[in-house]
């Protein structure tokens, strides 16, 4: 979820990377560069998707990839059709509420997110996107107390701690 969700295009080195996380990657030969179009590497993640609509991988790469190249709305839609089917897929419940912040559904991204804190409490990855879609709705102090608790929670190293603590100052810069 880190990174920028602007970028119009997407690499074929990214392709590439998505599809191997979903082990996607000899699914269909691999062109070389100038053969690659990003409308091949979709097809191929949606053909992925139809055969394997079980595999949390396979969501989630073709997720990544709809919110990576503006079609965030369609990633939410997916992601929300592989919860429905397969609740227990945390990082579909992450992937949904990004989607639907990128794609300017604030209101949806917290009804998710509060969906998913209840069902999952604790998991720092859903803990952050709460506060993401706290903050899209205007509810700054929500996502600060929201913030402050992940923050006394996880371990100083991680990414998830990293992330909170710069949201957070997004929020109360330092004094």
């Amino acid at each position: 979820l880190q990174g920028d969700w602007s970028s119009d295009v997407c690499s074929s080195d990214l392709d590439r990377s998505l599809a191997a996380e979903a082990g996607l990657e000899d699914l269909e030969p691999t062109p070389s560069p100038e053969e690659s179009t990003s409308t091949d590497s979709l097809n191929t993640l949606r053909a992925a998707w139809l055969n394997q609509p079980d595999d949390e991988a396979v969501a989630q790469a073709l997720a990544t990839y709809l919110i990576r190249n503006g079609q965030a709305k369609e990633a939410a839609l997916l992601s929300d059709e592989h919860i429905a089917a397969h609740p227990r897929h945390l990082t579909i419940w992450v992937l949904s509420i990004e989607a639907s912040l990128v794609a300017g559904d604030s209101e949806g991204a917290l009804v998710k997110a509060e969906d998913a804190g209840l069902l999952f409490p604790g998991y720092p990855p859903i803990a952050l996107a709460h506060a993401r879609a706290l903050l899209a709705n205007r509810r700054t102090e929500d996502a600060a107390s929201r913030l402050k608790d992940l923050l006394e929670r996880v371990d100083r190293e991680s990414a998830e701690y990293q992330e909170a603590r710069a949201l957070l100052r997004e929020i109360i810069p330092p004094q």
